[in-house]
């Protein structure tokens, strides 16, 4: 009887990483621009995979799976600068008078209308019901990134952030949580000049929640999204090198649908390992892992489950 082949696929988290196959038989694959592997030759049996990359991490650091009778497909993971971290330089509070604008240190991107202040928040133009602001107050390093922490978010509602951007907003890379509003919200990640996405998008457990934070950190061609300091997605681009951070708000009811309390920005530095544990599911994440974590971003990592 001839043996019969399968393939496991999925994505590494960035290009150029070396996924490998280890069990009833081995096997391995470099990861394509967009992320995507495919090991091939594999016959049925246990396996556990691993990616590989110099200078970056993965969660999880592997996984185990089992060939039945079929391909294995959406065997995903999260890829991270090793040793890298936020180092904030900007953060604002939003702690000003009522204005149609974010104030002097934020410059609205050409042809779009200004985020206001209402409250003491950050919130979407009342009457557009959105607004995209670069900080153009301070000059940023390129390896940088950019936090917002949310206060109200409605079932359509869209908070993102972004790195290495100009008011041309004609490139950069973007991080945005969305409501599709029907009860679902994603994170996902996006390199603007290319009009493409990165890595696999990440389905949140629930409606962001007020402390929660969402970050988009640059460190060379790695790019990564966090929420509250968790690497959730992550993909490789060139695309672009330098710019600065920003911020875009989108309502679909009322201006106060969607409200971030503050904003933070920075370069990404060098820092020790840390520890972290991660609970999620969806496509690679079946079960609750526990990993090592050398990337956590933001003031606030929380203790929010994704699930």
């Amino acid at each position: 009887m001839p043996i019969i082949h399968y393939t496991i696929s999925g994505n590494a988290g960035a290009a150029g990483v070396l996924v490998s196959a280890t069990g009833a038989a081995t096997g391995s694959a470099t990861s394509a621009a967009d992320g995507t592997y495919t090991i091939g030759g594999l016959i049925a049996g246990v396996y556990t995979i691993t990616p590989t990359l110099a200078g970056a991490t993965f969660t999880p650091a592997s996984l185990p799976e089992t060939i039945v009778a079929g391909n294995l497909t959406g065997v995903n993971f999260v890829a991270a600068a090793t040793g890298f971290s936020s180092s904030p330089t900007v953060t604002d509070t939003f702690h000003r008078a009522n204005a149609p604008t974010l104030g002097t240190n934020w410059t609205a991107v050409t042809g779009a209308p200004s985020s206001n202040i209402v409250s003491n928040l950050a919130a979407p133009d009342s009457v557009i019901l959105s607004g995209l602001n670069v900080y153009t107050a301070k000059t940023f390093g390129n390896n940088q990134s950019a936090s917002a922490t949310i206060q109200a978010f409605g079932t359509s509602s869209i908070v993102s952030v972004v790195v290495r951007t100009t008011v041309a907003f004609a490139s950069g890379y973007l991080a945005a949580v969305q409501g599709n509003g029907a009860g679902a919200y994603t994170v996902t990640l996006s390199d603007i000049a290319t009009s493409t996405t990165l890595g696999v998008d990440f389905t949140l457990s629930g409606a962001p929640s007020p402390g929660d934070i969402v970050t988009v950190q640059a460190s060379g061609t790695l790019i990564t999204a966090f929420y509250n300091g968790t690497a959730i997605i992550s993909g490789t681009s060139s695309s672009t090198a330098s710019g600065s951070p920003a911020l875009e708000l989108i309502a679909t009811a009322v201006q106060t649908d969607t409200e971030v309390s503050s904003f933070t920005a920075g370069p990404t530095v060098s820092t020790g390992p840390q520890r972290g544990s991660v609970i999620r599911s969806g496509a690679g994440f079946a079960t609750a892992i526990t990993s090592p974590q050398t990337v956590l971003i933001g003031t606030n990592l929380g203790t929010k489950l994704l699930n």
